[in-house]
């Protein structure tokens, strides 16, 4: 989708991509074991579920633009 939407910054808009999924596959097993210890096996699901929920209108709204810019 990055080379579509973008392929004049295609290079560093991966570049981006890759950082970002590179920090989490570090920080998501610590931040899953911490609500572990704190809220028990559904606390990580629960929190996570929220935060997207949380974070549905942004996207869409990005989405909206992004479509709007073609």
């Amino acid at each position: 989708m990055i080379t579509s939407y973008f392929p004049d910054d295609k290079q560093k808009l991966i570049g981006i991509l890759e950082a970002g999924i590179g920090v989490g596959i570090l920080t998501g097993p610590m931040l899953g074991a911490l609500l572990y210890e704190f809220g028990g096996y559904s606390c990580p699901f629960w929190t996570l579920g929220f935060a997207f929920l949380l974070m549905f209108p942004l996207i869409s709204m990005m989405q909206r633009l992004i479509d709007n810019t073609e």
